[in-house]
């Protein structure tokens, strides 16, 4: 009985160190995805940022990430990877508190922008603590879970093993932020509980239970720091799955806010009546309307004309809610008009969902395509589903950057894609000066005569306070419009989903205004400069170090760490032109990312049956391994060349982001499977920042220089190019081996 009792403790024992083999990477993922998209959802915030702000962040996170893991895999000392956790549990809610403090440290006014230097340094100082701490634990992991442990989970691959559970960890945050978090909780809400969770996890690796005494820290923090708020706080902030809303008022007007990026002011009288009646003096009987974006307050104007029909569509029914709160009571009053439909739904989304045919007019009340979300509402694909749900002679009002004076090179150049991508759908199309910045679409020809106009609005007999008749003779002066269209027609550039040329020009504008000279150089690069650089550095990299088995290996990781990062970005543009910005959904597709890697890293013995006998002259373990790994990387090719053509309905999306992640985590394991039989050592923490510094330059290349230089296509070619050399590496040393 004594044997018997014995044996069931140590079974006990290996069940529990097992169990905790597992569930600490699991959740080191966990709670590194959590950190990840809370940092990029307030850095967005704090700089009032497009997806250059995202490149950036997630940048800077793998950066520093790899770099973590590489000191990670030089320090060695007792209880490291429970010491890791308690640190990062004691670092979470101070980083979220001091991201939320930065507009306050550098003094500036809600809405105002920043430059690309300061964006930069101030990104990486406020990571590097939770980044280069979260970065250490994973060689810990692999040293303290990895061959010979008592609670051994990888046997000659604990790097594969730990990245498996990690990225299922990952996947698991995602899904968490997603459908729990998101909307929910702010920043230092989920960075209190990533800190509690992580010095709850500390006690457990540990073993130590006083060590659950130090949650009580992270605690007093936010208690501490919740009465602690910046100069021009907000009277109110609204937590939306589509980012932070916040509303400011200066002088009895209230300003909104979303993701830092300044949305519409109201009452806002001047700007209101100008954004309804000049389009609606243009169509000579507008009875069915669709307005996309804006303030509801300019829906007023709408309803004063006879109106059958007027639809408001807005993605996120938070803002909807938030705008609807600030209106006067004779405004919302007006609102109550049965004619009136609001529709929480994306414009684009709405634009094709109804039938064919439906409206006489449809308004875009945006922005300016300053970001690759909003350059979907400026494209060819967009302007034929438009033309779609257009009566014959429907008109498509939208604007574009206006100049009070004479508009620049650049200016002209994004307005000018604009103008002529609607030129190419519509055939007819015009503009007024660029004072007003607005253009008008059609399938029949358009009557901008400034009397003919200013006597349609006469006859209407419309109450306005501001738009009068001088407003339309001085919009549509003949001889300034006619120079205007003029500099606008020389741009024979098309704007498409694939190609966002206009998004590229904006951010040109954007680097001239903020005196980025390094990002202008970047982005003034010709067409062909681009698609060389990148692949002769690889090229010549791979010459280099094409006869070193170990350097061959590690360069497969790291163009494994671009390839996925370069994919992932891909396929949520895609993602979002099809099914237009869903914040959670984007949560989701990373999610699936992650899973798909813990599925090809915990898997990779898929491949298994590309395996030779080892005995009776067969090939050697080595030889196996690069098999298996040549054929993966031919995979990464074929589906990076392929990928546009799966662009297909929008569930194919979340197969394909499942699919990059799988054979990104199938790479990962079977390169370091591969090193481990080469006799490669430190492989764990070095392969590891390797495929996180790949991953930063996928992020940072192909959202600021590959896609808005080359677009999508383009994107996907230096993907592909980048695993092409890896394959030829691969081969070389593969076919050495069987010398």
């Amino acid at each position: 009985m004594k044997r018997l009792r014995e044996n069931a403790s140590k079974s006990q024992g290996l069940v529990a160190s097992k169990s905790q083999g597992l569930v600490a990477p699991f959740a080191m993922g966990f709670i590194a995805l959590l950190l990840q998209v809370t940092a990029v959802r307030e850095l967005l915030t704090v700089f009032s940022g497009n997806e250059l702000t995202i490149g950036i962040t997630l940048s800077a996170w793998l950066l520093l990430m790899g770099a973590g893991s590489l000191l990670g895999s030089k320090l060695r000392f007792r209880g490291a990877w429970g010491l890791s956790f308690l640190a990062l549990g004691l670092l979470s809610v101070p980083s979220v508190f001091f991201m939320r403090m930065l507009r306050a440290v550098m003094a500036l006014a809600p809405g105002e922008a920043v430059p690309l230097s300061t964006t930069l340094v101030w990104t990486f100082l406020t990571l590097i603590p939770v980044c280069l701490t979260a970065g250490l634990q994973f060689p810990f992991a692999v040293r303290e879970k990895g061959a010979g442990s008592p609670h051994d989970i990888g046997g000659r691959n604990p790097a594969g093993a730990v990245y498996g559970l990690e990225a299922g960890g990952a996947f698991l945050g995602g899904v968490v932020f997603t459908f729990l978090l998101s909307g929910r909780l702010d920043g230092m809400g989920i960075a209190l509980g990533i800190g509690i969770l992580s010095i709850l996890l500390s006690a457990y690796v540990l073993k130590r239970k006083a060590v659950i005494l130090f949650s009580v820290l992270p605690l007093v923090f936010y208690l501490a720091s919740s009465g602690i708020s910046p100069p021009l706080k907000p009277i109110e902030t609204v937590q939306s799955k589509y980012g932070e809303i916040w509303v400011s008022k200066l002088k009895g007007q209230f300003n909104i806010y979303s993701s830092g990026r300044f949305l519409y002011a109201y009452p806002d009288r001047q700007t209101e009546e100008l954004r309804a009646h000049l389009p609606m003096t243009v169509h000579p009987s507008p009875a069915e309307i669709l307005v996309i974006g804006g303030s509801p307050g300019a829906l007023r104007e709408f309803l004063k004309y006879p109106v059958k029909r007027i639809d408001f569509a807005e993605t996120d029914p938070a803002l909807i809610k938030v705008g609807l709160k600030y209106l006067s009571a004779e405004d919302e009053e007006a609102l109550r008009d049965g004619r009136l439909k609001i529709i929480t739904q994306d414009g684009r989304g709405a634009v094709v969902a109804v039938r064919p045919h439906t409206y006489d007019l449809v308004i875009l009340n945006l922005p300016e395509p300053s970001t690759a979300n909003m350059n979907r509402f400026y494209t060819v694909d967009f302007f034929r589903e438009v033309k779609a749900a257009l009566k014959e002679g429907g008109i498509l009002s939208l604007s574009v950057a206006a100049s009070p004076g004479y508009a620049g090179r650049r200016m002209r150049l994004a307005n000018g894609s604009i103008y002529n991508s609607l030129k190419a759908v519509f055939g007819h199309a015009g503009l007024t000066t660029e004072e007003y910045g607005r253009l008008f679409a059609s399938d029949s020809s358009l009557e901008l005569s400034p009397d003919v106009l200013t006597r349609r609005f006469g006859e209407r007999a419309i109450k306005v306070a501001h738009f009068h008749n001088y407003i339309i003779t001085d919009a549509f002066a003949p001889l300034r419009v006619s120079l205007y269209e003029k500099r606008l027609s020389v741009e024979t550039a098309l704007n498409t989903d694939a190609g966002p040329v206009a998004y590229l020009y904006n951010l040109r504008l954007w680097a001239e205004a903020q005196k980025s000279a390094l990002l202008d150089t970047l982005l003034g690069l010709k067409r062909w400069q681009a698609q060389l650089l990148l692949p002769a550095v690889l090229v010549i990299t791979g010459a280099f170090i094409r006869k070193r088995r170990q350097a061959v290996l590690y360069y497969s990781i790291a163009t494994t760490g671009y390839t996925g990062m370069a994919l992932s970005l891909v396929i949520a543009l895609g993602f979002q032109a099809e099914a237009g910005y869903v914040y959670e959904r984007i949560g989701l597709l990373m999610a699936l990312f992650m899973a798909g890697a813990a599925l090809g890293a915990g898997g990779s013995a898929t491949f298994q049956g590309l395996r030779a006998p080892t005995q009776g002259g067969g090939a050697t373990p080595i030889l196996a391994t690069l098999r298996r790994l040549i054929v993966l990387e031919a995979a990464s090719v074929l589906f990076a060349l392929s990928l546009p053509l799966l662009f297909i309905s929008e569930a194919f999306y979340y197969g394909l982001s499942l699919i990059a992640g799988f054979l990104a985590g199938c790479q990962f394991a079977t390169g370091g499977s591969a090193a481990s039989h080469i006799g490669s050592t430190a492989t764990g923490g070095r392969f590891y920042a390797l495929d996180l510094i790949g991953s930063f330059a996928g992020a940072l290349l192909t959202a600021i220089i590959f896609i808005p230089l080359l677009g999508i296509k383009g994107a996907l070619g230096i993907a592909a190019w980048a695993k092409a050399v890896s394959f030829f590496l691969v081969m070389g040393i593969y076919m050495h081996e069987r010398r």
